[in-house]
């Protein structure tokens, strides 16, 4: 991957787009694809950062991996 930023960019924007359509799936009661998109926001958000702070490749769609992942990156979050 050439830019990490870019790609972050990517998968933050991807993640928010995700996040405003929730509203109008819930408000259709389906509720089966609002903790889908959940998960899928949730997911994009934490590679956005993963990305940001310089991961060229991840291979998981694992919210805990990823979660796990940002705590090498975050001091604060090691306690």
């Amino acid at each position: 991957m050439n830019d990490p930023q870019r790609e972050s960019d990517r998968w933050w924007r991807q993640a928010s787009a995700d996040l405003d359509f929730l509203p109008f799936v819930a408000q259709a009661g389906k509720y089966d694809t609002c903790c889908f998109l959940a998960q899928q926001t949730a997911e994009k958000a934490l590679k956005a950062h993963l990305f940001s702070q310089g991961e060229e490749l991840i291979f998981t769609h694992s919210i805990l991996s990823c979660a796990i992942s940002q705590r090498a990156l975050i001091p604060s979050l090691q306690n």
